[in-house]
Formats: structure tokens, sequence, C-alpha cells
């Protein structure tokens, strides 16, 4: 496993969070607080600048280096699942719907965005009533944007997602305890949809994202 120090942990938090803008003061000070509690970790430190991303004020940073520091372990797998479930606590109930569908697709299988959004939408995770392929489109940017969900295929104008894939990170081991806190919210996200009736049995009986198993 390779480990990152301070300065490359910045750097790349930096880049992930804000690419193209200049941090102020009060967020550089909070970012590399929460950076430098990623232990090193690549992976960890993207998830955790992802989360980040759509935070613009300052408040938001603060609670989540709160919430980060709050959590003291040299286990990289339970970091991992800490920084998994915080950036699932922070999500939508529109966005937790979508990321959990992900658990109906085969594992490492390319999923074509097209066939994966008609889905959300005909399942009825969007809200909107106008512009669901619109609402759609964001959503899956934004778990690309979470490092949730990598791109496979862009199209040839790269404006648009052709197909992607869960990211891996969030199986394996020591993903045990990410796996039960987001299927037992994400089996009430459904239900409070009406949706669950849908889905009742698919999620007792195949496991769904975060889950610990095997690749």
């Amino acid at each position: 496993m390779s480990f990152m120090d301070q300065d490359e942990s910045w750097s790349l938090f930096k880049s992930a969070a804000l690419p193209s803008e200049a941090l102020p003061f009060e967020f550089e000070t909070t970012g590399q607080e929460i950076a430098e509690k990623c232990q090193g970790l690549p992976v960890i430190i993207v998830v955790a600048a992802g989360l980040l991303k759509s935070k613009k004020a300052i408040e938001d940073w603060e609670n989540i280096a709160k919430d980060v520091k709050s959590f003291v372990t040299n286990d990289p797998d339970e970091l991992c699942s800490h920084m998994l479930g915080l950036s699932y606590n922070h999500m939508t109930r529109d966005l937790k719907a979508c990321l959990l569908h992900f658990g109906f697709f085969p594992e490492d299988s390319e999923i074509p965005a097209k066939k994966l959004m008609r889905s959300w939408i005909a399942e009825g995770f969007l809200q909107l009533e106008n512009d669901l392929e619109g609402e759609a489109e964001k959503c899956l940017q934004e778990l690309v944007d979470r490092c949730l969900v990598l791109i496979s295929k862009k199209s040839r104008d790269g404006t648009k997602i052709r197909s992607c894939k869960y990211h891996e990170l969030n199986r394996g081991p020591g993903r045990d305890e990410h796996s039960r806190t987001v299927k037992a919210r994400g089996a009430l996200c459904l239900s409070d949809r009406g949706v669950s009736g849908l889905h009742g049995s698919k999620c007792s009986s195949r496991p769904g994202p975060g889950s610990g198993r095997d690749k």
C-alpha cells in the first residue's frame, strides 16, 4: 500500500475538492486538517475531497472536519468505511437511492449510463417532474465527483458519460459496517418511496453497494 506525505496528501485533496478554484485561507486550513487525518491514503483522500466538492460554506467544511477528527483509528479499512459512511450520510435521499441501485448490477460490470439512469427514473428515485433525464445525469455526475463511481467511457466530445462502474473501494474486507449502515438506511429510503415491494426480496438476498464480498 502506497502512502503519501503531508504535502502530497494536501495537493491531491485540493485538486480533487476544488480543481479550478483558489481556496480562501479558512478553507485551506480546514482542508489541510481533513487531509492530514486521511493518513496518506490516496483513496480515502479523494473520497473526503469528493464529499466536500459541492460544499461551498466554511461551516460545512468545519462540521465535516469535526466528524473526521472524531474518528480515531490506525486501521485503513476502518478509516475507509468511516469515510464512506460519512459521504453517504451527506447525500440527499434521491442520491442515496441512486447509489443503492448499483447493488442490482453484477460486480465489476460496465453499466451503460442510459440504462442506469432510465432505471432510476422508472423506479421513481428522482423528485423533479420535468427534465428527469437532466436530473439523472446530475446525480450520476455527483456520484462520480464523490469518487464512488468510475467513468468507463465518455462520448466523443467528452461531455456525456456513456458507461460507468461502481468503485471497488466500496467492497472488500472492512466494509461490513458501512454495508450494514447503507443497507438499513437504504431500505428505509426505498420504503419511503413506495418501492420496497419491488426490491425487498432482492435486498435481503443479494448484497448491495458497499457489501463485504470478496472480488
